[in-house]
């Protein structure tokens, strides 16, 4: 009986190997083995950091998402203050020629009334009255106040810059911080008054002054600020 021929198990194993062909070196399946452990590895652990990564960008997500919906619903309760706040008109505004003093001298005279739109909720619409003469050339605002329970009243002198038909506009510069801008539109019927801030000071007190615009409204806007709180 012949006998099995003599297997070459080094011959066998060596030619598993897989030789580098740019340097020439054997590759056992072991080290191949080895090699393919580590891919998996790495792989699984890529795979995991990138879940990990999807997870933090989902949460970044929502948190933004989150915070961009209150930045949106808080710029349209601005707006819409904002509108409403423009669309006032005052209870009164006329301009007539009429007669002033003893001397009786002829001057071209406006009589605003009404309340401004950021004051406060206890003062009655008929808080603030401004007179204006153009042959003397200023504008007297008076404004009710309220405050800490008590109520008073503040005056106000501003100097008129231009009186046309289409616009008057009066100047008050003599505070320390801020320029006060009352402006009358004649066409439209609207009133506004605007601080703005001078700039640099040295008076510490300027620094937690914010430039401000109101508009003057009537009974009709104030009707309609108590129904918008209702509905509110």
């Amino acid at each position: 009986m012949p006998r099995k021929p003599k297997i070459d198990l080094d011959g066998v194993r060596a030619c598993l190997d897989t030789i580098c062909p740019k340097c020439g070196h054997r590759i056992t399946p072991a080290d191949v083995k080895l090699v393919s452990e580590l891919k998996v590895k790495i792989l699984n652990l890529s795979q995991y950091m990138q879940k990990g990564w999807a997870k933090k960008v989902t949460v970044k997500a929502r948190c933004a998402a989150v915070l961009m919906k209150h930045i949106t619903l808080t710029l349209i309760v601005l707006l819409s203050s904002l509108a409403f706040a423009q669309d006032q008109t005052p209870e009164i505004l006329s301009v007539a020629e009429v007669v002033v003093g003893a001397q009786r001298i002829e001057t071209l005279y406006a009589h605003v009334l009404g309340k401004w739109s950021d004051a406060e909720e206890h003062l009655a619409v008929m808080s603030t009255e401004i007179h204006c003469y153009e042959r003397f050339g200023f504008c007297e605002e008076a404004d009710a106040t309220y405050l800490n329970g008590e109520a008073g009243e503040t005056l106000n002198t501003l100097d008129i810059l231009r009186w046309d038909k289409r616009e008057l506009i009066a100047v008050d510069s003599s505070p320390i911080c801020v320029v006060n801008t009352l402006r009358i539109d004649f066409a439209t019927k609207k009133v506004t008054i605007t601080m703005a801030l001078k700039g640099e000071t040295k008076d510490k007190f300027c620094n937690d002054i914010k430039a401000t615009t109101a508009f003057l409204g009537g009974v009709d806007d104030e009707v309609k600020k108590m129904t918008r709180s209702k509905k509110k």
